[in-house]
């Protein structure tokens, strides 16, 4: 089945997936993808691959098996099998038997932290906030 692009609803809530094939029960909601399999979820920067992906949209949850990289910004996952729960923003990652699950999390430089806990809109030492202060 081929969906034309322009009835695709532009969102960044929208939830893409690719893979070589896809199947859909509608009673369930069960949506199960397999064969290079790419999800791309734009609202939280995140981009999965695997061999297999179900995504149980009554329950908001995606679990990707086989293979897993799963990136979001510099972070970096990689694992045989991978839940991830949208509404909660959640993550568990498996390893296969007897091997381990890899991840790399790349943190903000520390005058970017620093310069973003700066603008709080707080009063910033020696700033002149006017109005009459008496002891």
């Amino acid at each position: 089945m081929s969906i034309p692009q322009l009835a695709i609803a532009q969102s960044d809530r929208a939830l893409t997936v690719v893979a070589d094939s896809q199947s859909a029960n509608t009673n369930t909601g069960v949506i199960v993808a397999e064969g290079n399999v790419t999800i791309r979820y734009p609202a939280e920067q995140v981009v999965g691959q695997s061999q297999k992906a179900t995504y149980y949209t009554q329950e908001q949850r995606i679990v990707m098996e086989g293979n897993v990289d799963v990136v979001q910004g510099d972070n970096r996952l990689q694992a045989a099998t991978v839940t991830y729960l949208l509404e909660k923003n959640t993550i568990e990652a498996l390893p296969t038997a007897g091997g381990q699950v890899e991840s790399v999390y790349v943190f903000p430089a520390e005058d970017e932290s620093v310069a973003g806990a700066a603008d709080d809109g707080g009063v910033q030492e020696g700033e002149d906030v006017g109005g009459d202060v008496t002891p």
